[in-house]
């Protein structure tokens, strides 16, 4: 168990804000409670038996645990099956959602051997060097697991459908309809879905969720409020909890002392994290699938304004240079015959290698090191979104970023994913629902018992289940409609679509 620490609320110590930059707490120069914010407390399953499990010596930590429960969990596997940016790619070297995640994970656990090394703050706290990295594996592994099929598009169909839906949704809801909980629903969010899934759908003993830590649980937590603070201008954009999950992240939020809409620290790590990987390796794999050069990212962020004369922008470019020359120069010895030149196949791969090793070998340096200053002076409350907006790689994270959403992002093959996504879930989201409706009336057909037995046992378990959360009977109905699909990769939506198609369900 880890060291506990004074019981005050942490409200006052560990600062959050909301997109936008609207600040929603402010910190005090009072140290950070890591006793609380490492807390090992597990949720008590209702009705849980002693198992055999329990009488067995385990050489792991707390939060080495939590790691390896995700590691083995269902939804991590199926990342291997979701789009990062080129969707169902048939280059083996392009990144999948799981291999960007796995990138992201090996990311935070380095920054949290670092960090867990260094913080003085960190000393008294039992197991520390080896629960922050974990910690920071295990979260930064899921951050994308409630994404559905077809990447952030998926998010916006979904939305999209419950907009679309709201009259058949209020229809079944009769008198019970509450605009305020559906916006749930129509601001949908995987990384409430992520939290979600971590909670309650994916079951360690079938009752309760994966029974992560308190502290991995508020951790993965981006955005730690309800969509009911997504108010539009000037507030929130965003939200990381669907009222279903509630009550869970309240316990998790007093285990860590995290009240109201503070962030754990260790969150703007792992969401950092997030950002180097995807802002250096996206354009890495367009240069794997030869639609963009090193040389034409050079170029670009040597041109413009914004960035040109950033001291590690300059670096960058310099040590390009350096790297370009030296490849045009090496040989190869080939058998039998004269030294060749490399290929500009085997140049080009090794330029787009060298850069991205120097530039995210910049940009953890500058994270652990804010990091640790913010940790110091607990100033993570001066944030207005994350590390990644205020560090010193800020410039050298936004030239790669401007990068890719002009020359990577618009590609065809992108657009397409993104036209996928917004064909096939909708679609898919009418026949369930209509099966889901059918069945609880006692009125379906034989289209909908067969597309009733398509939707996961273990989803409808917990639907089953949910009445006792007090929630309206039509939100659990979308939310088992958004289950499944979220559930579901891109290649099986596909399939499933085309199936259903075939057989006039859609």
């Amino acid at each position: 168990m880890a060291k506990q620490g004074s019981r005050k609320s942490a409200i006052n110590r560990v600062g959050g804000s909301g997109e936008g930059g609207k600040t929603v707490s402010r910190p005090s120069p009072e140290e950070l409670d890591w006793g609380r914010l490492l807390s090992s407390a597990r949720k008590p399953a209702p009705d849980r038996k002693k198992s055999i499990y329990e009488k067995i010596k385990d050489h792991r930590t707390d939060h080495e645990r939590d790691f390896d429960r995700v590691v083995f969990c269902t939804p991590v596997r199926r990342l291997k099956d979701k789009t990062q940016v080129f969707p169902l790619d048939m280059h083996d070297g392009v990144r999948t959602r799981l291999t960007h995640s796995m990138e992201v994970s090996n990311l935070a656990r380095s920054m949290g051997t670092a960090v867990a090394a260094e913080l003085s703050s960190m000393k008294g706290i039992l197991d520390a060097q080896r629960n922050v990295p974990a910690l920071l594996a295990a979260i930064a592994l899921t951050h994308d697991l409630g994404n559905p099929p077809f990447g952030h598009q998926g998010e916006v169909a979904i939305r999209g459908w419950v907009e679309r839906n709201e009259s058949e949704i209020k229809k079944e809801a009769k008198s019970k309809f509450n605009r305020d909980l559906l916006k749930d629903f129509l601001l949908f969010e995987g990384n409430a879905q992520g939290f979600r899934i971590l909670a309650r759908l994916q079951h360690q003993d079938h009752q309760s969720g994966l029974r992560l830590t308190a502290s991995t649980l508020r951790a993965f937590m981006k955005y730690p409020w309800t969509s009911d603070a997504v108010m539009g201008e000037g507030g929130p954009k965003k939200f990381g909890v669907f009222r279903s999950e509630k009550e869970v992240f309240d316990w998790a939020s007093r285990e860590t002392g995290l009240l109201g809409r503070a962030r754990h620290p260790l969150s703007y790590l792992m969401e950092v994290c997030d950002d180097i990987a995807y802002s250096v390796l996206d354009i890495e794999d367009a240069v794997k699938k030869e639609l963009v050069s090193a040389a034409e990212l050079a170029s670009f962020i040597g041109s413009d304004a914004r960035f040109k004369d950033d001291s590690r922008v300059k670096n960058l470019l310099q040590q390009y240079e350096d790297d370009r020359d030296y490849l045009n120069t090496l040989r190869m010895p080939i058998e039998g015959k004269e030294e060749a030149p490399l290929s500009s196949k085997e140049i080009r791969d090794s330029q787009i290698d060298i850069i991205r090793s120097y530039a995210i070998g910049l940009m953890v340096s500058d994270a652990i090191g804010r990091f640790m200053e913010l940790e110091s002076n607990n100033g993570f409350g001066s944030l207005k979104k994350g590390i990644a907006e205020d560090f010193g790689s800020k410039a050298l994270v936004d030239a790669f970023k401007s990068f890719a959403a002009l020359r990577v992002y618009r590609h065809p093959s992108v657009l397409k994913a993104e036209l996928q996504g917004h064909c096939v879930i909708p679609e898919l989201m009418s026949a369930f629902w209509r099966s889901v409706i059918a069945h609880d009336h006692g009125t379906q057909s034989k289209v909908d018992e067969y597309v009733m037995s398509l939707m996961s046992p273990n989803y409808i378990r917990v639907y089953r289940k949910s009445i006792d959360l007090d929630l309206p009977v039509w939100y659990r109905q979308v939310q088992l409609v958004c289950d499944q699909v979220c559930g579901m990769t891109d290649s099986f939506a596909i399939r499933v679509h085309a199936d259903l198609k075939s057989l006039g369900a859609l």
